[in-house]
């Protein structure tokens, strides 16, 4: 009798610690599976577009938390391929009314990588300040055309977060970037880069462009046409100064990097 009621406790037992195993990797796999989504917000009240996630989307008219705890009044959404760029040349914020207002641009916590940045912030010609760019997710980012076209008021970027290892194509990436003075380019990957057309064109008061020789590479590039076009104030590493006759050899110039101030 001992060992029969012995053996059922251990039986019990066996299965209570497997039900309990059970529960724990349940909770563990419950736990993961919490979905939060990325969506870009724009403020019309304060004119500032934010990148965040959460576990639910706002929805218009609503207000809405951003990590830099802003209190964000939800006036137009996108989220999903809309804010990733899947299948999409342009983002869903480029109506009008949006990039003609907006003044500053806000990351906070993006969980997803987009598959571009073409044209993001393409002629958002009164954008001042980019905050927390360094939130923004590159990884899986193959274009960057035009990302920055025309924010002719930005005088400052910080750049030294992006992962640009798939990136191809950088085409007018900051032309008509008319305020900045310096742009720091150190940890960019170019290694993949195909097109750099017209990439710094009439940055007119961009004096200096760091690159870091161990990243910086156009081995890969067959279009770099008017690069440096309109760059009358830039002066580059090997004190090459802007001649408007030397547009003829713009190839030339891209290959040797002599517009910019390498760093190692």
């Amino acid at each position: 009798m001992k060992h029969l009621l012995s053996m059922l406790f251990k039986t019990a037992m066996r299965q209570r610690l497997l039900m309990l195993a059970a529960c724990i990797i349940l909770g563990t796999a419950s736990s993961r599976a919490v979905d939060y989504y990325t969506f870009a917000i724009w403020d019309e009240t304060t004119g500032t577009l934010y990148f965040d996630c959460a576990s639910e989307i706002p929805t218009v008219g609503s207000t809405f938390t951003a990590a830099n705890s802003d209190i964000v009044t939800v006036s137009k959404i996108w989220s999903g391929d809309q804010v990733l760029n899947i299948g999409k040349s342009s983002p869903g914020w480029h109506p009008y009314d949006v990039k003609s207002a907006c003044t500053r641009v806000v990351f906070g916590n993006m969980m997803d990588s987009p598959t571009s940045c073409d044209s993001w912030f393409g002629d958002f010609e009164n954008l001042t300040t980019v905050e927390g760019l360094s939130n923004l997710k590159t990884e899986n980012v193959t274009r960057m055309d035009m990302m920055f076209w025309r924010c002719s008021k930005l005088t400052s970027l910080n750049l030294t977060g992006f992962d640009t290892q798939k990136v191809e194509t950088m085409s007018w990436m900051f032309s008509g970037c008319s305020s900045l003075t310096t742009l720091n380019l150190s940890t960019f990957n170019t290694s993949k880069v195909l097109l750099m057309q017209e990439m710094f064109s009439y940055c007119t008061n961009l004096k200096t462009i760091y690159v870091d020789a161990n990243s910086w590479s156009t081995k890969s590039v067959i279009n770099s046409t008017g690069m440096f076009s309109g760059c009358t104030s830039l002066v580059g590493g090997k004190y090459t100064v802007y001649l408007h006759l030397l547009q003829v050899f713009w190839k030339e110039i891209a290959k040797q990097g002599l517009f910019l101030t390498v760093i190692s």
